[in-house]
């Protein structure tokens, strides 16, 4: 109200996130709490069974398992952490810009979107720090149904895909229309500058989401309706939770170490492994663990060193406990709780597994699950997914990643040329655009 935008957009972003700006979890011991490990052993035996990793559940037996759940993630959260001040949280100011493609940091246009009442406002932040702010550009009901509608319609496909029946272009369409219609909602006052011309250099976005806002796959939606254009084709996009932490992602330093590659196959995902197989190729040196050799502490250890980790397996989402949102390992379940305890040093994390991006938005607009926990550990960027994907898409999307990743291109870069190939080839969009690149980008 009072013209002062560039305040407006500082406060917008110092109410977010701030525990891992300035907070991170810090555990007892778990050396010095039998409780906490029989509580975590049988946690993760209700998780494989809730999952259905090991049997067919009965609808009641799993009513009963997710209340246990829920018990022991209550006792487990009691009796192991704490929050504590991290002595360095990483923070480091970004290099100046010198113009259109240069090789820094600031993104073309930081798009931080506000849920205001059940309206949504977008701040604009341009790559020389000019502020710009739309009020009301979209209702979140309107983009809440239309998000529901392109998921019913994506898990329709997954089915489909999954019997064996091929998709067709009507459903395609269909997928690619609602796509459009919420890049008319979230994107309408930017699409004169997102235009461009086809070879052109992309714009580098980083877009900040709101509330719902966490579930939508920004770079696949629409901006150019009669050419059928994403946004993708137009710019190189990734998400953060707040500002301040792509600072911070961006300030810390990417060790050189060989990555790691962790694949655990079994439950109905038998690609993980032949996931694990295709990439490794591609980095000679790199540490591979499969299957049983893929254990907590093995993976733990082995991520103290590497540049890039790569897990491939079931992921799981825990909306009641988000910190315990996990990807499953041979011998238990790594959590958000668990990653922020690894000592990631600024690799690039890759969670190739369903619904890693997941995150339950907290007051004060903590971003709780996965991402939270390994940004905690460390990690500059991360790889996750928002909705379960098809196994052999994810092949396909993961070997087209790693090659323009050894090629020298930035993760998000790297993501937009696989996801391209595969939209290039008709795929549907629901399973090339469930991807999304977290952090420094």
């Amino acid at each position: 109200a009072q013209g002062d935008l560039g305040g407006a957009f500082h406060a917008a972003d110092q109410a977010r996130s701030r525990s891992l700006v300035d907070l991170g979890l810090a555990p007892r011991r778990r050396s010095e709490s039998t409780l906490a490990d029989a509580l975590t052993a049988e946690l993760h035996v209700i998780y494989n069974r809730l999952l259905g990793v090991e049997e067919r559940l009965d609808p009641v037996l799993g009513e009963q398992l997710e209340r246990r759940a829920r018990e022991l993630e209550g006792q487990l959260d009691r009796a192991q952490f704490e929050l504590a001040e991290v002595t360095d949280p990483g923070l480091a100011p970004l290099p100046p810009r010198t113009g259109r493609g240069a090789a820094s940091n600031h993104p073309d246009l930081l798009l931080l979107y506000r849920v205001r009442d059940d309206e949504i406002d977008l701040f604009v932040r341009t790559d020389d720090g000019h502020h710009e702010f739309h009020r009301a550009i979209a209702r979140v009901d309107q983009v809440v149904a239309e998000l529901g509608r392109f998921h019913a319609e994506g898990r329709r496909q997954l089915a489909l895909r999954s019997a064996g029946v091929p998709t067709g272009s009507g459903a395609r369409a269909i997928g690619a229309n609602r796509l459009h219609h919420l890049g008319e909602l979230l994107l309408g006052p930017l699409m004169a500058r997102l235009g461009g011309q086809p070879g052109e250099l992309p714009q580098r976005i980083v877009v900040v989401p709101d509330g719902p806002l966490h579930a939508v796959p920004f770079a696949a939606l629409g901006i150019d309706s009669p050419r059928s254009t994403v946004l993708l084709e137009r710019a190189v996009v990734s998400v953060v939770a707040s500002p301040s932490l792509f600072d911070m992602c961006v300030g810390r330093q990417r060790r050189q170490g060989a990555p790691l590659f962790v694949g655990v196959s079994g439950g109905g995902i038998p690609g993980a492994r032949r996931e694990v197989e295709c990439i490794e190729s591609t980095f000679p040196g790199a540490t591979v663990l499969l299957d049983d050799d893929a254990t907590l502490d093995r993976v733990a250890a082995a991520a103290s060193s590497a540049r890039v980790v790569h897990l491939a397996s079931h992921g799981m989402f825990r909306p009641n406990a988000p910190l315990h949102s996990g990807v499953r390992l041979a011998d238990g379940w790594l959590s958000a709780a668990r990653a922020a305890h690894l000592r990631l040093h600024g690799a690039l994390v890759v969670l190739s597994a369903c619904e890693t991006g997941r995150s339950r938005v907290e007051s004060g607009q903590e971003i709780l699950g996965l991402q939270y926990g390994f940004f905690a550990g460390g990690a500059s960027s991360l790889v996750m997914s928002l909705w379960p994907a098809h196994d052999a898409s994810t092949v396909e999307l993961m070997v087209g990643f790693y090659e323009a990743l050894d090629r020298g291109q930035s993760p998000a870069m790297a993501l937009r040329t696989a996801q391209l190939a595969m939209r290039s080839a008709d795929a549907h969009p629901w399973l090339w655009a469930s991807f999304v690149v977290a952090g420094a980008g």
